[in-house]
């Protein structure tokens, strides 16, 4: 008879599979391509189910989440970059997933996880200013100066991006609270 710890982390595994291909299938389906010059950047929610695993489960749960719909991202999808496309998608939206998770789950009150998204959302734009001034240079051989011009479009659609994100999710997971709550056996939560 299996134990109630295997049953937990099934269930977990579960539920996590199920919004990891919410968060695929949104990526596929809805994307928003911005115009130019950053026509190569585009907003989509696949964070968003992300984001909310987190929440439940906390990031242990929601990185493998985050680098799978990545993966897939940057693979699947015509602007998606495939091998630098998953190394920025996962690592901006990693920073996000950790800070948040460990925010709610940690804290348990709403002003912390809000705070816990704005460091979030920070944290984004200040990495990402320094991933694009690396990456993009070094790897995607594009002239520094040509990122550098490029920084006042990045830096909005990188703070933007998350802080979007993040907003989705509060709204979302705030109308799930009463399922969440009432069923934490169900859900495998302690």
């Amino acid at each position: 008879m299996p134990s109630k710890n295997f049953h937990t982390r099934l269930v977990r595994a579960a539920v996590t599979a199920m919004l990891s291909a919410i968060g695929v299938v949104t990526v596929l389906m809805f994307r928003i391509a911005m115009p130019p010059p950053i026509w190569f950047l585009e907003y989509d929610i696949a964070d968003v189910p992300v984001l909310i695993i987190s929440m439940i489960y906390g990031p242990l749960y929601g990185l493998p989440s985050l680098a799978i719909v990545s993966f897939l991202q940057a693979f699947l999808t015509p602007n998606g970059n495939q091998l630098w496309g998953f190394v920025m998608h996962f690592v901006s939206s990693a920073l996000l997933v950790v800070i948040v998770g460990i925010f709610h789950i940690h804290f348990k009150k709403w002003k912390f996880t809000f705070a816990g998204m704005a460091i979030g959302v920070v944290s984004v734009v200040i990495t990402m200013i320094f991933m694009n001034l690396i990456v993009t240079v070094r790897f995607l051989n594009t002239p520094m100066h040509v990122v550098i011009d490029l920084m006042p479009y990045i830096v909005p659609f990188n703070f933007g991006k998350p802080l979007l994100n993040c907003i989705i999710t509060a709204m979302l997971y705030r109308a799930l609270t009463p399922f969440i709550q009432k069923n934490t056996s169900l859900l495998g939560i302690k």
